[in-house]
């Protein structure tokens, strides 16, 4: 079987910030799993890399919560746009060719003490708000 490989999350985010590519390449993501028979996929990853020493950066879009943020739009190539009858918070996934998006990672993920894979994050609340939760 052939599948369809992307850049990684970080080139995606230096090289364009586009949001129309990042949607098609959840509409392509998401064709492909669909057709395997998922229902979903692991994606995306909005973690917020604050240490490069954490084994994980290369998933991060960024290290600035902002651009992490922007980069969500594939989660419309992915599921498809909600319908403006929707109600918001409510999970919505448009048809056969589309896959319900399940972010990962936890929040602090990436600034964890040392840059440790799971590690703890030690951040004082105004922190976690700005950076993790914004």
């Amino acid at each position: 079987m052939l599948t369809t490989s992307f850049r990684q999350k970080n080139a995606l985010h230096c090289s364009k910030r586009d949001p129309e590519l990042l949607r098609r390449i959840g509409d392509a993501t998401a064709l492909e799993v669909e057709t395997l028979g998922i229902p979903y996929v692991f994606a995306p990853c909005i973690a917020v890399c604050r240490d490069p020493r954490w084994c994980r950066c290369y998933e991060s879009y960024s290290e600035d919560p902002k651009i992490v943020r922007e980069m969500t739009d594939i989660i419309l190539g992915l599921q498809g746009k909600n319908p403006n009858s929707s109600l918001k918070g409510v999970p919505y996934v448009a048809g056969r060719n589309k896959v319900a998006a399940c972010a990962k990672h936890f929040v602090g993920d990436g600034g964890t003490t040392n840059g440790l894979n799971e590690n703890n994050t030690v951040i004082d609340v105004d922190g976690l708000l700005i950076i993790e939760l914004n």
